[in-house]
């Protein structure tokens, strides 16, 4: 009977642990009907599944809540005003989609053509600049290495929230169109040798990132098959820069 009085006590605790009583279940006390046990037993069980089902459901409310608040205040977060927000470009119409697919095929072409467009033009470079083979050269080496040191910048610079894809894109094309004149136009190898490079860099942004341009606007299923369209204007610039730029030698005489 004392031993009853002294259930769940830190007393009661430490003469268990020294072994000196054992503390019985109250419905283990000889005289009880086995029927009473078992339907105690069972009240146990329910009581401490629903017990644990709440303290779950408690668990998840609090921590959905904390997720909400942080979501709600995170400032590093960039996100869409809901689903279908027209500005979101998974939402964009399926000709603008086609139009911007386009237009970075052709930039990625134009820009990689400006590589292999150099060569049937090199012996009238060096011959009116009097310089070697290796000098010559040159004007196609540093703009392939323009092309390694300008995604470092640009690519970064484009997935800013506060900045984003377009107005590099823009940019960098204005900017790659004028040098091109200036090369057109220079006098010295040392001129056009610093500015091939420089147009190497501003005209990098479409092969890095031209295939994540795509995958802002098309669907995770569908990218494989447009990332291959764009990957059309890769192979076909070295192709085509080298024929036009043969056809601009032959027609200047």
């Amino acid at each position: 009977m004392v031993s009853i009085f002294l259930k769940n006590t830190a007393l009661s605790d430490l003469f268990e642990m020294l072994k000196i009583i054992k503390i019985t279940e109250l419905h283990n006390i000889p005289g009880k009907n086995n029927r009473d046990t078992e339907s105690n037993n069972s009240e146990n069980k329910s009581f401490n599944s629903v017990e644990h089902e709440n303290v779950d459901c408690a668990i998840d409310k609090k921590n959905s809540h904390v997720n909400e608040k942080q979501t709600k205040y995170d400032p590093f977060l960039v996100t869409w005003n809901g689903p279908n927000d027209p500005d979101y470009p998974m939402n964009w119409s399926t000709s603008r989609k086609i139009l911007v697919i386009v237009q970075i095929m052709l930039l990625t072409c134009v820009n990689y053509m400006g590589s292999s467009i150099y060569a049937p033009g090199e012996d009238g470079i060096r011959e009116e600049f009097k310089v070697g083979h290796v000098t010559a050269t040159l004007n196609v080496s540093l703009y392939i290495l323009g092309y390694g040191i300008g995604p470092l910048l640009f690519s970064t610079l484009s997935e800013l929230s506060t900045i984003g894809r377009q107005p590099i894109y823009i940019i960098t094309f204005i900017m790659f169109f004028l040098f091109n004149i200036d090369i057109a136009t220079v006098h010295s190898i040392g001129g056009m040798i610093v500015m091939r490079f420089i147009t190497g860099i501003l005209c990098s942004l479409q092969l890095a990132t031209g295939g994540a341009t795509i995958g802002d606007v098309m669907p995770p299923e569908m990218i494989n098959l447009f990332l291959g369209i764009w990957s059309v204007g890769v192979m076909v610039a070295p192709i085509t820069g080298p024929l036009l730029g043969a056809a601009m030698v032959v027609a200047r005489g």
